[in-house]
């Protein structure tokens, strides 16, 4: 896992991590919402606008800290 310069918070969140950050739960529904996104690159204009990949591996997404941020208007 990577982690930020603080080592307190992953710098990728798996889809159920990335979930209850930007819903504040973590529910089937909303993870399949989620999913739905990755998909379909609707996600990717926000990874390429900070520089960063949403990573697929082994049909697993990681979404970049940065991105789940900028759905949340933090950014």
């Amino acid at each position: 896992m990577f982690f930020t310069k603080t080592q307190a918070e992953p710098a990728l969140l798996n889809t159920s991590q990335a979930t209850q950050e930007i819903y504040g739960e973590d529910t089937r529904i909303l993870r399949q919402r989620l999913l739905r996104l990755l998909g379909d690159g609707s996600l990717d204009p926000i990874a390429q606008a900070h520089n960063v990949q949403i990573l697929k591996i082994n049909n697993r997404f990681h979404i970049p800290r940065v991105v789940v941020k900028a759905l949340r208007g933090e950014v």
